[in-house]
């Protein structure tokens, strides 16, 4: 399993919620999303029950 996390933050110029996997040196942006609920959703899914998710 690799070490890493999920971040969801805010991009205020977009107005969107910018869903990426952050790990081992790498940040792979996973998606945008128009609402804060949907982008922790869809985190939480791909972290699974070990998984960390960050809301920035």
């Amino acid at each position: 399993m690799t070490k890493g996390y999920y971040e969801v933050r805010k991009n205020e110029k977009l107005g969107h919620w910018l869903l990426t996997h952050i790990g081992m040196g790498w940040m792979t942006p996973m998606g945008k999303f128009k609402k804060r609920k949907e982008a922790i959703l869809r985190a939480r899914v791909f972290a699974g029950r070990r998984g960390k998710v960050v809301v920035a």
